[in-house]
């Protein structure tokens, strides 16, 4: 809830998608490393997954309102959401698989996989919050004399979120 209504008041997503992210990081990396001696190290273990849990919330609905924050119209919007939902679904059937039972209680796939793709949606908001100031700073050179002098009103208003009146949200 309180990354939701910061991210909302600053209007900028990236930061409460990555820092918790970091802490799913961190999460795994204990259990990582902690995990092979499950008996000798509960605490840290158990700690793991209240960080992991407090890490893994917060990304869903800050990834689905940065999705759908840039994408334009209805039709399009609903389609990104219900793509952003079935991955989420892949993602689900991919997690119930990746922690082979064949390495209980160490369980270096399941994790390791975990940390990996906490590190690439870290890697990925960061590369996207570049691509979309890169391209709001291309677009914020033009002025709005010129964007009408190289458009009309009706390609404006096909170009959706290639207008160059449209600006992503950070």
């Amino acid at each position: 809830m309180l990354a939701g209504a910061f991210s909302d008041r600053l209007t900028w997503r990236m930061p409460f998608i990555c820092v918790p992210l970091v802490i799913v990081v961190i999460a795994y990396a204990i259990l990582f490393s902690q995990s092979a001696d499950i008996a000798n190290n509960i605490p840290q273990c158990y700690f793991a997954l209240c960080l992991a849990c407090a890490g893994l919330y917060p990304v869903t609905p800050g990834v689905s309102a940065w999705n759908i924050n840039n994408i334009t119209g209805p039709t399009a919007r609903a389609q990104g959401a219900a793509y952003m939902n079935a991955l989420g679904a892949i993602g689900g059937i991919i997690g119930s698989y990746m922690y082979l039972d064949s390495e209980s209680p160490s369980y270096p796939t399941g994790y390791g996989l975990s940390f990996a793709l906490a590190a690439l949606g870290i890697a990925s908001a960061l590369v996207m919050e570049f691509i979309f100031k890169k391209k709001n700073r291309k677009r914020d050179q033009m002025t709005e004399t010129e964007i009408y002098e190289k458009y009309t009103e009706e390609q404006l208003g096909k170009m959706g979120h290639r207008s160059p009146f449209f600006r992503f949200t950070l």
